[in-house]
């Protein structure tokens, strides 16, 4: 390598510090803050943190934070409990990293991964003047008011990666030790909270449908085994279930019952990015196991929310939506390393294709307004405005 090509590469590694160092200081003072009673007390949309920490403490809640958030707070004070959360979501970021460099074949770089996974993590629905919400009735990546959809995201994102990684080759050819590693965080996402688990298994249950049929039973063995991978995660959302619903709440068929009023303006400015992947690109990725799956997964997240409902006092707290989030993002991560390849095969092969330029560049501009926001609405949440 070329003394300019060293020079690049050490400005490149210093601004991705620079970048996870900022990040990591803001949510760590955010959540500093989030865990404050003068913070919090001001309404019921400033965080769930407070509630939480009481759930956990008093052990009556289905997550297993509930065995380790207490015991930090009790040993560090609610500053060491923001510190292990902001320490959770930077983790994320680096295994969103990963996940980008499975599926982006031709980007090899790392560190570009980790600003692209920064900006999966980053980015909300589209912001303007005077826009009332950001969070309400929008499709997000991650939601940083929430502990169990926090830990959840990292280990959710860490059993994609494995899974993805473990049908690389197609299910007749299974890498065992990803398959151990995928189960085991399967199990842990769904521990922390069952979200992960009710997108992803149906969107499996097809996947081995469909190589079933396809391969006329060739793959019978490793399907099977497949299958059993879920059934940890079925048996913990089966006693999540127990503990959460009883006579006067349970799960309903209810189209559009929450956040109908503004449903379809936030949904608007949540998934052009995702969207204009889809209709330039599909044609291109629609052989991609891994871009089909998680399409389906976005979709699958998608329906789940606008079609079900918890009864009863639980109905307005919008927890079908969690689904949803997880959905969309391995659906955002999945659409981020399309366009990354893309770029990298215009500038080594494809750079005297005017079009293509002007479609990679329309995307550029609709992910950046996508980050643009996030950091908006970061900075909405350390003046003290409220999540929604």
């Amino acid at each position: 390598m070329n003394r300019r090509g060293t020079f690049r590469n050490a400005i490149k590694n210093v601004l991705i510090i620079v970048i996870l160092c900022a990040f990591f200081v803001a949510l760590f003072s955010l959540h500093s803050r989030q865990l404050n009673p003068d913070f919090w007390s001001k309404g019921i949309y400033s965080s769930d943190f407070p509630v939480h920490m009481g759930m956990f403490t008093s052990g009556k809640t289905y997550s297993w934070l509930r065995y380790m958030l207490p015991f930090v707070q009790k040993s560090f004070g609610n500053n060491g409990v923001a510190f292990v959360i902001a320490c959770a979501e930077i983790l994320t970021v680096f295994a969103v990293a990963l996940l980008l460099c499975q599926t982006m074949n031709k980007v090899k770089s790392y560190s570009t991964a980790l600003i692209l996974g920064v900006a999966c993590l980053i980015e909300k629905s589209f912001w303007y003047p005077n826009v009332k919400y950001l969070y309400f009735g929008c499709a997000v990546t991650t939601v940083l008011h929430n502990t169990t959809y926090i830990f959840m995201l990292l280990a959710e994102t860490l059993a994609i990666l494995f899974f993805f990684k473990m049908v690389e080759d197609g299910i007749s050819v299974i890498k065992w030790k990803y398959w151990v590693a995928y189960t085991l965080f399967l199990t842990l996402a769904t521990g922390i909270k069952g979200s992960f688990l009710t997108c992803f298994a149906p969107v499996l249950l097809v996947l081995l449908i469909v190589d079933f049929i396809r391969t006329r039973c060739r793959n019978i063995t490793n399907e099977v085994l497949i299958g059993i991978s879920v059934f940890p995660s079925l048996l913990i959302l089966y006693l999540q279930t127990l503990q959460l619903f009883d006579d006067t709440s349970r799960v309903i068929f209810k189209p559009f019952a929450l956040w109908q009023d503004y449903f379809l303006s936030s949904q608007l400015r949540s998934i052009p990015f995702v969207l204009c992947v889809m209709v330039l690109f599909f044609k291109k990725y629609k052989g991609k196991l891994w871009y089909i799956f998680s399409l389906l997964m976005g979709f699958c997240g998608y329906a789940e929310f606008f079609l079900l409902a918890e009864s009863g006092p639980r109905m307005m707290h919008g927890n079908m939506a969690w689904s949803w989030f997880s959905g969309y993002f391995v659906l955002f991560s999945a659409s981020v390393s399309i366009f990354a390849n893309e770029w990298s095969l215009f500038i080594g092969e494809d750079h005297k294709d005017r079009k293509k330029l002007v479609c990679l560049l329309f995307c550029s501009l609709l992910l950046c307004w996508h980050v643009l926001s996030g950091v908006i609405y970061l900075r909405r949440l350390l003046d003290g405005s409220y999540y929604c």
